[in-house]
């Protein structure tokens, strides 16, 4: 049996994705999830060392979710900017920010994966306005969440997430 690890690692990470964002909605199967990311070669658009600062990070993030969405309907899978952020960002973490032990540009500026945990930790924790349903969002809040997070000063994004305490 042929079975590389990159295979392996890019399966895994569209099943995460999958998994993050299936509750509630349609034909978000991992094979579907699949079709969209080799649609949309998101290995090959995802270029690590060309992402040198936040700006670069959310340039090709508003791109790539907004190209998500358009291919997305054409499967009968209706995302909401938040969701196809949150599938975007788990695709990163688990294919990228995991193996690279959180090192590198695309670790320090790629968004953490937003969901109703991290945002009510963090509104605790840090007064962060309240903000809307990361399932609904659309494109502006969810860059409003982003700035807001922004605004903590952490060395990478991925620190945010140690709201989602799994004990």
């Amino acid at each position: 049996m042929s079975y590389t690890f990159d295979e392996h690692r890019y399966n895994f990470a569209v099943w995460t994705a999958a998994r993050a964002i299936q509750r509630g909605l349609n034909n978000a199967s991992s094979a579907n999830i699949s079709k969209l990311f080799k649609k949309l070669k998101i290995v090959d658009k995802i270029k690590p060392d060309s992402i040198e600062n936040a700006n670069d990070f959310d340039t090709f993030h508003k791109e790539f979710c907004k190209n998500l969405i358009v291919e997305a309907n054409k499967l009968g899978l209706e995302l909401s900017y938040g969701r196809a952020s949150k599938l975007l960002a788990i695709f990163i973490k688990t294919y990228y920010v995991l193996p690279g032990n959180g090192k590198g540009n695309i670790s320090k500026f790629a968004h953490p994966p937003i969901d109703n945990i991290l945002l009510e930790k963090s509104k605790k924790v840090h007064s962060i306005r309240p903000i809307p349903k990361w399932t609904l969002m659309g494109e502006d809040e969810y860059f409003n969440v982003i700035n807001e997070f922004r605004k903590l000063n952490l060395d990478s994004f991925w620190m945010l997430e140690k709201y989602w305490n799994v004990t």
